[in-house]
């Protein structure tokens, strides 16, 4: 549903992903009027609601709900594609795995394999090497776009 561009199949992918991760949705939506009241902007696309949060180009996923900095915005409000298709990735992942399971998962089993592999336990580094769950983000967005990533290197590479 995240790869289609129909708003209607984008909201019952979210409605799913709230269901699967009701506590970090629910108290996102708070978080976003707050944000959205005072002036941020806020995006929905890809089956996940995007956020302002202030200045930069980095992102963080709770839930159904992307806190999304300032550079990720394009001139009309909108997220940059390749960001929505990679973090709507990991509204999948936190859908399929749970809240709880997602997080637990991603700082446990991911920092002990970026660490083996010499990479950051929350990204990938210039390598391509780092936590895998951002490694498969990574992946699963240029298999949708067509293209292969310098991002995309086997654990034996790193």
């Amino acid at each position: 549903m995240d790869q289609s561009d129909s708003g209607v199949a984008w909201a019952f992918s979210w409605a799913i992903k709230l269901i699967k991760s009701p506590i970090f949705t629910i108290i996102g939506l708070f978080v976003v009027a707050g944000l959205a009241a005072s002036g941020k902007r806020v995006d929905f696309r890809r089956g996940a609601l995007f956020v302002e949060t202030g200045a930069g180009t980095g992102a963080l996923t709770l839930g159904a709900i992307v806190y999304t900095q300032s550079g990720n915005f394009d001139s009309n409000g909108n997220v940059r594609d390749d960001l929505a298709m990679h973090e709507a990735y990991h509204t999948r992942t936190i859908a399929a795995l749970g809240e709880f399971g997602f997080y637990v998962t991603y700082i446990t089993f991911g920092s002990i394999f970026a660490a083996a592999t010499g990479g950051e336990w929350n990204a990938l580094d210039n390598r391509g090497c780092g936590n895998p769950f951002e490694k498969h983000a990574y992946t699963y967005y240029n298999a949708w776009v067509g293209g292969p990533s310098s991002n995309e290197v086997s654990a034996s590479q790193c």
